[in-house]
C-alpha cells in the first residue's frame, strides 16, 4: 500500500467517521506475488469472506443483546399513549422478535465453530452470519428510533439526548455496517453456492428470514 502510485482517499460517513476508503492505482509496479493457486482467486475470496465474516461476528450476539436489554429498560419508562411503551403490544412483539433472532444468531455462530473444530475449514455459516447480523442490527436500531421518537435523533453532547446520543450514532452506523467487512451480495452468492442444497422455507425455519428476502420462495439454496 506504500508503493508509488497508490492513493488512498477516505470516505466520510454519516457518523463523521472515515472507516471506508477508496484506493486508486496509477502505474503501480509490484513484485509478482500469488495468493493461492493461479485461476483460483474465487476460492481465496470465499475463504476470506467466511473467516472474516464468521470470526469478526463472534462477539455480535452479546453486542446486540446489550442494546436489546437497554431498549427493554427504556420501554418501561417511556410513555406511549398514556402508558409505558412496554405495554404496547406492537413494541412487545418487535422486541420479542429481536430476542428470538439474537438467539438464532448465537446458535448459528456455535454451528460455525463446530464446523471449524471438526474440519478446520470455514463453511457458509460465516456468510449467513454476516448478512443476518447486519440486517438484524438495522431492525433493532429502527425499533429504537420508533421507541425513542425525536429524542433518538439527538447527538452526543445534547442535554436531552438519551444515553448520550448513542442511539442516533448506532442508527446511522448500521447503514455502513451493512457493507462491512465484505459486500452482502458476495455473502449471498457464497451461502447459496456452498454446501448441500435445501429448500428456502427450511432455511427460514433454521435461521429466520433475515438475509433470504432476495431469494424467491421455493428456490434451492445451500446452507
Amino acid at each position: 500500500m506504500k508503493s508509488p502510485g497508490v492513493e488512498v482517499r477516505p470516505l466520510r460517513q454519516m457518523t463523521s467517521e472515515s472507516e471506508f476508503k477508496r484506493v486508486f492505482f496509477r502505474d503501480v509496479h509490484i513484485r509478482l506475488k500469488i495468493l493461492g493457486k493461479v485461476n483460483d482467486g474465487w476460492s481465496v475470496c470465499n475463504e476470506h469472506a467466511d473467516v472474516r465474516a464468521g470470526f469478526v461476528r463472534r462477539s455480535s450476539a452479546p453486542y446486540l443483546q446489550a442494546f436489546h436489554h437497554r431498549l427493554i429498560e427504556l420501554s418501561r419508562t417511556i410513555q406511549r399513549n398514556g402508558r409505558p411503551a412496554a405495554e404496547d403490544p406492537l413494541i412487545r412483539q418487535k422486541l420479542a422478535q429481536c430476542s428470538a433472532e439474537i438467539e438464532i444468531m448465537r446458535s448459528n455462530q456455535m454451528r460455525a465453530f463446530s464446523r471449524i473444530t471438526a474440519t478446520g475449514v470455514p463453511g457458509p455459516e460465516g456468510s449467513i452470519q454476516k448478512i443476518f447480523w447486519s440486517e438484524l442490527n438495522q431492525r433493532l436500531q429502527q425499533i429504537a428510533q420508533e421507541l425513542l421518537g425525536s429524542y433518538g435523533q439527538l447527538l452526543a453532547g445534547d442535554s436531552h439526548a438519551v444515553d448520550n446520543g448513542i442511539w442516533s450514532y448506532a442508527y446511522l452506523r448500521t447503514r455502513g455496517i451493512r457493507s462491512k467487512p465484505a459486500l452482502p451480495k458476495l455473502h449471498v452468492h457464497h451461502s447459496i453456492s456452498s454446501g448441500p442444497r435445501r429448500n428456502v422455507d427450511e432455511c427460514r425455519c433454521n435461521f429466520g428470514s433475515a438475509g433470504f428476502d432476495r431469494i424467491s420462495a421455493g428456490s434451492q439454496i445451500g446452507v
